[in-house]
């Protein structure tokens, strides 16, 4: 039960994520940009396949956050039956991106499209 809930919890940050990057419904990309905004994350930099690649099971977003030097940006979280998942997304401007999941605080999922 708790992999399913994160499953759909990944599913739908990575749906968002499609959406901000591709400019989708005007009413989308707005309360997609508000959310941006509201991140501090660094559009200027750039998240690579080897930053992706040194985040382990189990780091904090601290930790994560010290690998990429930007603060992403918070797609979901949730809390079932005392356990909380949350998504955070990094993005380049060429749309290549990675989500990172955490299960109460650690992460326990990753994923990435088009790093190098």
């Amino acid at each position: 039960m708790k992999r399913l809930i994160k499953s759909l919890a990944v599913v739908g940050a990575g749906v968002m994520l499609v959406f901000m990057l591709a400019g989708a419904a005007d009413s989308c990309s707005s309360a997609t940009s508000q959310t941006q905004t509201g991140t501090g994350q660094d559009r200027a930099g750039s998240v690579t396949l080897s930053m992706f690649n040194q985040i382990k099971t189990g780091m904090t977003l601290s930790e994560v956050r010290a690998i990429t030097g930007m603060q992403g940006e918070q797609q979901s979280e949730v809390t079932i039956m005392g356990t909380t998942s949350a998504d955070y997304a990094w993005a380049n401007n060429d749309g290549s991106n990675m989500i990172i999941g955490f299960t109460d605080g650690k992460v326990d999922s990753k994923a990435q499209m088009g790093l190098r």
